[in-house]
């Protein structure tokens, strides 16, 4: 997932065009005979920030496979481990703080959502994946069971993970409680009986 960049590989967007020429004015003759060249310098460094607050998941291993395999020789990048906030990704990226990251599904498309303008340009899966925790003994492979239940959650943010994943499996979203337990400690307040 990247920010939107005016100028497209092909040359001029038509919507720029029209930004830089007042509606449109300048002919295809005063552009010259080839049209423009769309040209940009190379990024010095690229900053990765990861939706969590950590490095050292198994989420991150397509950085980690391709960068061990060379496909980064060359190329500076800065992998930062984003704070506990499933949208930090997204956030970040939209506001130039990071030029790429890494959301889910859901979490690229709250971002499309609420107007941020990001494109998405790798996929790992397409779909979200996320594990649901019980206790031993209480699980279910019904996931409608969750109805009237409490999930809890490392930040608040992954509900726009779960809300989608939930409804598609015919679970009733409005009849479940989310809490936000933090990062790491979700799993310690599960055991303790908080969800």
């Amino acid at each position: 997932m990247t920010k939107e960049n005016s100028i497209n590989p092909a040359g001029i967007s038509r919507r720029y065009f029209l930004q830089v020429t007042g509606a449109g004015l300048v002919t295809a003759t005063a552009l010259g005979a080839t049209g423009p060249k769309a040209s940009a310098e190379p990024y010095g460094k690229f900053t990765w920030i990861s939706p969590r607050g950590t490095l050292e998941v198994l989420d991150d291993y397509p950085y980690w496979a391709a960068k061990k395999a060379g496909y980064f020789d060359g190329l500076d990048t800065d992998m930062q481990p984003g704070p506990s906030d499933g949208t930090a990704t997204v956030k970040f990226v939209d506001v130039g703080q990071a030029d790429m990251g890494f959301p889910s599904p859901g979490v690229f498309s709250f971002a499309i959502q609420n107007g941020m303008k990001l494109k998405s340009v790798f996929h790992m899966g397409a779909r979200d994946t996320f594990s649901i925790a019980f206790r031993k003994g209480e699980g279910s492979n019904d996931l409608k069971k969750l109805e009237g239940k409490t999930i809890l959650l490392g930040s608040a943010a992954w509900q726009s993970i779960t809300d989608p994943l939930l409804a598609a499996q015919g679970v009733d979203i409005k009849k479940v409680k989310y809490v936000e337990a933090g990062w790491p400690t979700w799993g310690t307040a599960l055991a303790g009986g908080q969800g």
